[in-house]
């Protein structure tokens, strides 16, 4: 016991044991905020490594089945998780590889809808809504080049390029490597965005000067296609493109 709490960030066992009282279960299963805690102290660990899938079965049987649901960060007023239902699907926060330090490639082009269960990651459309991604791949990319490479190596994707809207910069079937945590426009460049509802893509984005509300440029490299113009706040800024692994 006094195990689990240090894991759980406790200083003292009995701030664990309270959990284990009666008042903290229902329906014969652990709140689900303990067991969020649980998940992210304890997934990974061990010999064999305890998975999530285990760990949520603690919170009953619908909950194992999704294996992980998405919650927002901690209430600061009660100290639990502040929990959303409706996107059933990991977030790159708490998605956790089969290979210690890998990656994950997202199959963009297919699987959108508001949660899906099963290996997903799910990435926030706006207005509550989630569009949920399978996991196709992890990519064991060597730690050192990926720190140079991205400001947050927890919070990168792997993802395809689809079409040729891109050529002759980024080529159909070529890989890039978003980092999630920088979701805003603090530069012009190349960004997993969406908008009205569609998957996501890569475009270039440039903002435009001297505009209110703030526009911004949405640009395909292939000159083939149109370039449009938009009030920034109505695209989603998903992450942006930090590198590229081709045929180059």
């Amino acid at each position: 016991m006094a195990a689990m709490a240090k894991a759980l960030g406790y200083k003292a066992a009995s701030s664990y044991q309270r959990y284990e009282d009666a008042n903290t279960y229902k329906g014969g299963h652990l709140k689900r905020d303990l067991v969020a805690k649980m998940d992210r102290a304890l997934a990974g660990k061990g010999n064999p490594p305890i998975t999530s899938h285990e760990i949520w079965e603690l919170a009953g049987p619908e909950f194992a089945e999704v294996r992980e649901l998405t919650y927002e960060p901690i209430d600061p007023e009660t100290g639990d998780d502040v929990w959303d239902a409706d996107a059933s699907g990991y977030t790159r926060d708490h998605w956790r590889p089969k290979t210690p330090g890998a990656i994950p490639e997202l199959d963009i082009a297919a699987g959108a809808g508001e949660g899906a269960v099963g290996e997903v990651i799910v990435l926030p459309l706006g207005g509550g809504t989630v569009s949920a991604h399978a996991v196709v791949e992890e990519w064991p990319l060597p730690q050192s080049w990926l720190r140079e490479a991205v400001e947050s190596p927890k919070d990168t994707l792997v993802v395809p390029i689809i079409g040729d809207s891109m050529v002759p910069n980024y080529m159909p079937g070529d890989r890039v490597i978003v980092d999630l945590s920088q979701d805003t426009l603090r530069a012009d460049g190349v960004y997993l965005i969406s908008y009205d509802m569609g998957p996501p893509q890569i475009k270039r984005l440039q903002r435009i000067p001297l505009t209110v509300p703030p526009k911004v440029a949405v640009k395909s490299d292939n000159e083939s296609y149109d370039t449009f113009e938009v009030d920034l706040d109505l695209l989603r800024i998903h992450g942006r493109v930090c590198a590229y692994v081709g045929r180059r």
